[in-house]
């Protein structure tokens, strides 16, 4: 799966399943008004699409998890491409900023300390 798309529906997944009883309650009521079904049956059906969800959200982390891995120490993923993100200017900012620390540091471990 994409990994932004993979992203977007665990995102929309755990904001759906956070408050698991007012989930239950209003798709219990969805259910009540326009499917016509028993309060009680609805009130099941509710909480099994909520297990179902957080089975579906656990899954999307996982293979979240095993892209990352997959792809290797060193290997950038998509999102953090400068062309695919939209933020090349603050990629090419942060990589001069980490090149002037290295050159800092470098340069300090090679001269001699100052005396006061």
């Amino acid at each position: 799966m994409n990994e932004k798309a993979n992203f977007f529906l665990r995102t929309i997944l755990s904001a759906t399943i956070e408050d698991r009883e007012t989930f239950i309650r209003k798709f219990g009521k969805v259910l009540e008004d326009y499917a016509g079904m028993e309060a009680g049956k609805s009130q099941k059906a509710g909480e099994h699409i909520v297990k179902g969800l957080t089975a579906l959200r656990n899954e999307l982390q996982a293979e979240s998890l095993r892209q990352a891995c997959s792809a290797g120490p060193g290997t950038q993923t998509s999102s953090r491409k400068p062309d695919s993100s939209g933020n090349a200017e603050i990629l090419q900012a942060l990589e001069k900023i980490q090149a002037e620390i290295l050159a800092l540091k470098a340069r300090l471990e090679t001269e001699p300390p100052r005396q006061p």
